[in-house]
């Protein structure tokens, strides 16, 4: 198995030397952890910004889509893909270090169709702070699983796909038996 990480980028120079900071310590534990390989793709969706410089000095390859559409985006970079597990995460998202490996974990069990990544989103303002907390807190009580951060397996030999939208921090909750 090997893993590539797809990041849609557009004038995210504020953010994505973070994110990519991220990213390289969650590959670097996984391939202490399993020696699985792992590639960072940064798909420049026409910055005018330092976004795509960024990008290179990161070591991550850059792959370019002109059209402003994220499904092209995303598509992009899994058109550039190697990997036979696919993870997208924003440019503005940090990663914990056992991210990647959680997922391989998770995706390596026969019994696994997917999961999902809970976001911990550090808002600023006391009053979002509440909100957030009032639904984290009816979820759990309610059983919901929380929003767009899933992934599912792909029967067969299909890839799979592993999304994360617009957080500034995740933390690994993988849910295997919902």
């Amino acid at each position: 198995m090997s893993i590539s990480v797809i990041v849609p980028a557009y004038n995210e120079e504020d953010y994505l030397g973070e994110t990519l900071k991220s990213i390289q310590r969650a590959k670097e534990f996984l391939l202490k952890q399993r020696a699985i390989p792992t590639e960072i793709i940064v798909v420049d969706n026409g910055s005018t910004d330092s976004t795509p410089a960024i990008a290179l000095s990161s070591g991550a390859n850059v792959v370019k889509e002109t059209k402003h559409n994220v499904a092209r985006v995303r598509n992009a970079g899994a058109s550039f893909a190697k990997g036979n597990l696919m993870v997208f995460i924003d440019a503005d998202t940090i990663v914990p270090d056992e991210l990647l490996w959680r997922i391989n974990e998770v995706m390596a069990s026969p019994s696994c169709f997917g999961g999902a990544v809970d976001t911990d989103y550090r808002a600023a303002k006391t009053l979002v702070k509440t909100y957030l907390q009032v639904w984290r807190i009816l979820g759990k009580l309610l059983g919901w699983h929380r929003g767009r951060h899933n992934f599912a397996v792909e029967t067969f030999t299909l890839p799979c796909l592993v999304t994360m939208n617009r957080s500034t921090w995740v933390r690994t909750l993988i849910s295997t038996g919902a």
